[in-house]
Order: C-alpha cells, then structure tokens, then sequence
C-alpha cells in the first residue's frame, strides 16, 4: 500500500510537470487551453442514469467538441463527493473525452485509447451513473495510454495503480461498456 502510494504521488507530480513546464504564458497572452475553450460559458450538466444510452460506444472528439470539455470539467468538480473521473458520455455527449481528478488538479484525455496493459487484477467498483453499488471489474496495475490533451496536443503516458484504475473505469464508459 505505501509503495502504491509514493507511486501514485510520482505520477501525479510528473503530470504536474509536464502540464508546468510550458508555462507560464505572458500575462496579456492566453494559454492554448483559454483560446480553445475559455470563450464559451460553462455549466454543470446532469448526470445520465440510462444504461441504454451509457452502453453505445462514443465517437472521436473533434477542436469542436471544446465545450464538452468544459461542462465536464464542471460536472466532475460539482461531483467530487462521488466522482474522481468522469467520461462525457455521462453528461449526454457520445464523444471519447474523459477527466480524471488527482485532488486539486484535473487531467483531460481526448480520443484516449489503451496501447499497453499489464498486471491483471479483479477489483469492486462504483459508479456515479450506474446505480446499484459496486461491481466487480478486471483492470491492470499499468497502463500506456495514447490520448490528446485539452489543447488536441497528442500525449502518451504510463498510468500504475489507482490512477490507472481510474483511467481503466472511464475507458470503459468511452467504449460503451457497463461494469
């Protein structure tokens, strides 16, 4: 447990990093993130409950599709009691966009997809939109994902532990499938 948890902390501040380095912009200058989505107004948008709906596999997110990634956002922090990531076919929008919460900070992952997993395990989960309480799930303890950032930048990444789970759960959303 400890050991996950230094590894845990490892991820989130190299993620941290990568998100920093860049920066800072010029005050008089936006972000790339600003330019794409800060024009539009957000809103926290209600959760979809319908398996129906949750079970039809999402379609690639488009510089277009920016808003979603502001109501999701906004829904995920609104949801933070219950959520630690989200995937926008919650919110009603069949697109492959997914937040993830590592506390303070929020990671986008557009039109993400898994090319590499190892280490299978059996796990319970929950899920904001399913109800019902926990199910079981097999996931994997790492994970590299291929994925756009909020900026339609391409990124690729390992993801171990909990943070992978996480990613794993709103994967599953993007593909259509209930856990």
């Amino acid at each position: 447990m400890c050991n996950r948890f230094f590894v845990s902390i490892y991820i989130f501040l190299k993620f941290l990093y990568n998100k920093l380095k860049d920066g800072p912009w010029p005050k008089d200058q936006e972000t790339p993130a600003e330019k794409t989505i800060g024009a539009e107004k957000s809103m926290v948008k209600q959760l979809v409950h319908d398996p129906m709906f949750l079970a039809q596999k999402s379609l690639p997110a488009t510089k277009e599709d920016a808003q979603v990634i502001t109501d999701l956002l906004d829904t995920l922090n609104a949801n933070l009691d219950t959520c630690v990531g989200m995937a926008a076919n919650m919110i009603g929008v069949k697109k492959n966009i997914i937040v993830v919460s590592f506390g303070f900070a929020k990671m986008v992952m557009v039109n993400a997809r898994i090319i590499r997993k190892k280490g299978p395990y059996r796990t319970e989960e929950s899920c904001a939109s399913l109800l019902g309480g926990p199910r079981q799930a097999i996931r994997y303890g790492e994970i590299e994902v291929e994925y756009e950032d909020a900026d339609f930048q391409k990124k690729r990444e390992t993801f171990i532990g909990w943070t992978a789970q996480i990613i794993q759960h709103e994967l599953d959303h993007v593909e259509g499938k209930l856990i």
